[in-house]
């Protein structure tokens, strides 16, 4: 299989369960299934980027490591239903959205300190 680069910078490092099904534009259960079908066929999800972290309640993922994932398991696939054939547009377009995404997400992110004198 061919190694796909896609360098994309986030926002944040880890994002909670939550924000990151948003951000990826996935339903938590796509996210589920991409995650069974993974573990049935002997993978361990921290591959896929999941994080447990102590303290919190949510699942964190890496999205770098799971858009790296999702590139080499999820975009170039055989369609033999109409689901996947959807799912794979789906997916696609997500991906090629993402900067747009960024760059309506990063006014509100960025904080800049303000000088008093």
């Amino acid at each position: 299989m061919e190694t796909i680069l896609f360098n994309y910078t986030f926002v944040k490092p880890i994002y909670r369960q939550s924000d990151f099904l948003e951000l990826f534009s996935l339903s938590l259960p796509t996210l589920k299934r991409y995650i069974q079908e993974y573990r049935d066929n002997g993978g361990d999800v921290a591959d896929m980027g999941r994080l447990e972290i102590q303290g919190y309640r949510e699942i964190c993922w890496n999205p770098q490591k799971f858009l790296q994932w999702l590139l080499e398991n999820k975009v170039v696939i055989d369609v033999r239903y109409d689901y996947e054939a959807l799912e794979q547009t789906k997916v696609k377009k997500t991906l090629s959205n993402l900067s747009e995404i960024e760059t309506n997400i990063k006014p509100f992110m960025k904080r800049e300190k303000v000088k008093t004198q």
